[in-house]
């Protein structure tokens, strides 16, 4: 997760921002469309970084949910339920 981490600024942010707050709110899941939404927000702010195509917003979108469940934030990647 550190190398992760250590190696994608926007999956950081994404773990400081919405992943805490939703810790911090007591929120059970994390949406599905929490990634996507938290890219167009960054985008507004960054947009020569962050102009990805559809797929593969798509992809980062599954990849992202996935090292999250694997690091044992999230139950599932079906579910997103927080741990």
């Amino acid at each position: 997760m550190a190398g992760a981490i250590k190696q994608s600024k926007l999956l950081a942010d994404f773990m400081r921002y919405v992943v805490a707050e939703h810790y911090k709110l007591s929120r059970e899941c994390i949406e599905k469309y929490a990634f996507k939404d938290f890219v167009e927000e960054m985008k507004n702010e960054h947009p020569e970084e962050l102009n990805f195509s559809e797929s593969t917003l798509k992809k980062a979108t599954q990849i992202t949910f996935l090292i999250l469940t694997e690091a044992g934030y999230l139950e599932s990647t079906k579910t997103r339920v927080l741990q």
